[in-house]
């Protein structure tokens, strides 16, 4: 089974935590969902037999570390100026991880200890702006198709 820890429960994470679940008994994958709103991770897993939603100071490297020891993958859906020191967790426990956020200078500065650890760490790297766009462009497309009529506002016109 691979262990799976993803640090943060916000709106940002409800489609991937959906996934993991559906996904969790196929795959061999075990979730278990920290968050600073206990209540709130535990309701993104809630009836998925493969996983656990509890209260988590992912701020906190006494909290996580040990999550981050157990762990085979690290999703860290925290504000990305904290990405920085889960990764340093993730490298010194030498564990694979993954942030939606852009690679900062600090981040690339632990490139060479990452290679030398033999783990990925894994950034945003420009794909989904990409996506959602052309995502917004197929609605739009469509609701063409079906007639509809798209009219934009201008919300800095003085009324």
């Amino acid at each position: 089974m691979k262990n799976i820890l993803v640090i943060g429960a916000g709106l940002s994470a409800s489609s991937m935590l959906r996934y993991f679940c559906q996904n969790a008994k196929k795959e061999g994958w075990y979730i278990k969902v920290g968050d600073q709103n206990g209540d709130l991770a535990k309701s993104k897993v809630a009836g998925c037999e493969q996983s656990e939603g509890f209260q988590l100071n992912g701020l906190d490297p006494k909290e996580r570390e040990p999550l981050i020891e157990w762990a085979d993958l690290v999703i860290s859906m925290l504000p990305a100026a904290h990405h920085i020191e889960v990764a340093k967790d993730c490298i010194r426990l030498k564990t694979n991880l993954i942030t939606p956020s852009y690679i900062s200078d600090a981040m690339k500065d632990l490139d060479q200890q990452v290679k030398d650890e033999g783990i990925l760490i894994m950034n945003e790297m420009g794909v989904d702006p990409g996506i959602d766009h052309m995502s917004a462009k197929k609605i739009l497309d469509e609701v063409e198709e079906d007639g509809g009529k798209m009219q934009f506002l201008n919300l800095l016109q003085e009324v």
